[in-house]
């Protein structure tokens, strides 16, 4: 073989290796992108069901304290319930638009950015989640007590109530307490298994699918 056609042979072999080599980056990356979009689609579902939650506790806390105006305790214990609903389905409907924004075919850079935006928002709202749950239980057990057994705590057992508040106050107390003890050095630890809690594990899988990729792409 002469070397002009040893030359042509050999460009001929190293393009079709660059097109295989493409050609596996490309069923390697629909691959990881077809497992990030299944890791995503729990998310989805929970927020759904986390929004249609929400909606329906705004709804039940309307009907409850609208019909009731001329008792300032329920609409108190109303108003209130109906918070705690808005604040569901405001959060749910963010990280339902932080989710739809995703998209799984952009390069993988951006991927990991919206993600990381992602994680970000949710490890934002999780300690008010933590403190209004302390204290949204209590207009629950208030409306629930009211609208479904006729039972009004406030007038009949007014010293329950004041237990139920206590209670709550000192939950939220609690709670800020473990977030402040949270941030000291010496539990970095503790506070990074509660950020990956927060985070969720299939957003923690989304992640590292793509982690996967970007060191396959670069190797």
């Amino acid at each position: 073989m002469e070397l002009d056609e040893l030359k042509l042979a050999w460009r001929s072999l190293d393009r079709h290796l660059v097109r295989r080599d493409a050609f596996d980056l490309a069923r390697y990356r629909e691959r990881r992108a077809r497992s990030v979009r299944a890791h995503l689609w729990p998310l989805v579902a929970g927020q759904i069901l986390q929004f249609i939650a929400g909606a329906a506790i705004m709804w039940l806390a309307v009907g409850f304290w609208s019909a009731q105006l001329d008792e300032p305790h329920r609409v108190v214990s109303g108003v209130l319930l109906q918070a705690w609903g808005l604040m569901f389905a405001v959060c749910a409907g963010q990280e339902l638009a932080l989710v739809c924004r995703i998209d799984v075919a952009a390069p993988v850079l951006e991927i990991q950015r919206a993600l990381v935006r992602l994680r970000a928002w949710r490890l934002r709202v999780a300690p008010l989640f933590g403190y209004s749950g302390c204290i949204a239980w209590v207009p629950l057990v208030l409306v629930g007590f009211d609208a479904g057994l006729g039972v009004d705590l406030v007038r009949q057992a007014p010293g329950a109530v004041g237990v139920l508040v206590l209670s709550g106050a000192l939950g939220v107390v609690a709670w800020w307490g473990i977030l402040k003890w949270l941030r000291r050095p010496r539990r970095a630890g503790l506070a990074r298994a509660m950020d990956e809690g927060s985070t969720g594990r299939h957003l923690r899988r989304a992640l590292a699918e793509l982690d996967e990729l970007a060191r396959f792409e670069q190797g």
